[in-house]
């Protein structure tokens, strides 16, 4: 009895022994963490259509050549990433960083030759697939440094959108347009850089899930649309396009905040984390082993009983 009495006190006390760790902290050997999988090998396969033709048009003269790469491409977009990682651990995290930063390389890789306004044809092709490539090996270089979550890699890839609408919202108000392509290019390249750069500085400011990240896309983009609603109707037939864009710009940021703060609660990983780091905190009575002397013999023993008061201080 008392040995039964020893295992079952000890079966009821292990869950409260550690506090469980998230995927990304737990070993390899523990649990495969592959959760990243899916997303990485999608974005892949359709990174790997688009650079793939551009680089065998770039590579080839032959069009049966330079057709190539319409098949290759997606297959070692999607072949590759399950050849590297077999058997691999590739957090959400990981995967969303590998994926943005191929983004941000085929992005500046389509707009820096015509910084120099380059006619030709091979460079234009060639360079965005280049950049991709140079923006995946960047991202495997800078993921074991990196401590940014799912939610904070999505607000870089929001801030490259919005900060490129925040652009072109601006100077339509301005009602100053880039004459040339390198004009346009540099342009672009502030403010889409620009913005995913503010959304890394913001970081720490905010530090929200990546559903509530998708959540302001969504309300940034319907904010805009009710800017331009309101717009319509505010100045009816004197509308021109600065003050659409006007109306657009403020309803877009409106929409931003707005859903930021009505999103609050749906950062589940937070609400956990402030009730397990509460400063006190009491369980359930628990089984548990209990020592006393024998008052004829005057020897320990040992005897079954209940924790009732039990919980973190």
């Amino acid at each position: 009895m008392r040995v039964l009495s020893f295992v079952l006190a000890m079966l009821m006390s292990l869950p409260a022994l550690a506090e469980p760790l998230q995927p990304r902290e737990v070993p390899p050997e523990v649990f495969l963490d592959r959760a990243g999988m899916p997303e990485f090998v999608l974005q892949s396969g359709l990174i790997g259509l688009t650079i793939g033709p551009l680089l065998t048009s770039t590579l080839f003269k032959d069009d049966v050549r330079q057709s190539s790469g319409l098949i290759l491409g997606p297959l070692l977009g999607v072949g590759l990433p399950f050849l590297l990682k077999h058997n691999k651990p590739i957090h959400v995290a990981e995967a969303g960083l590998y994926n943005f930063m191929q983004r941000l390389g085929l992005l500046n890789g389509f707009l820096i030759p015509q910084l120099w306004e380059e006619d030709n044809e091979r460079i234009i092709t060639g360079v965005p697939g280049l950049f991709a490539l140079a923006g995946l090996g960047a991202g495997i270089h800078l993921f074991p440094q990196s401590t940014l979550t799912p939610g904070q890699i999505s607000a870089l890839s929001s801030g490259i959108a919005f900060g490129g609408a925040t652009g072109l919202l601006l100077l339509t108000i301005a009602d100053t347009f880039p004459d040339t392509r390198s004009e346009a290019s540099a342009t672009a390249l502030l403010f889409t850089n620009g913005g995913a750069l503010a959304a890394y500085l913001a970081r720490d400011l905010f530090d929200i899930g990546r559903s509530r990240v998708i959540l302001m896309d969504f309300g940034g983009a319907l904010g805009a649309a009710v800017g331009v609603g309101f717009g319509f109707l505010l100045f009816g037939k004197d509308n021109n396009s600065q003050l659409m864009a006007f109306s657009a710009l403020a309803g877009m940021y409106g929409g931003l905040a707005g859903t930021y703060m009505v999103t609050e609660n749906q950062d589940e990983f937070k609400r956990s984390a402030d009730e397990t780091s509460a400063a006190l905190q009491l369980e359930g009575p628990t089984p548990t082993l209990v020592s006393s002397i024998d008052p004829k013999t005057g020897r320990q023993v040992m005897g079954f009983g209940l924790n009732l008061l039990n919980g973190t201080w």
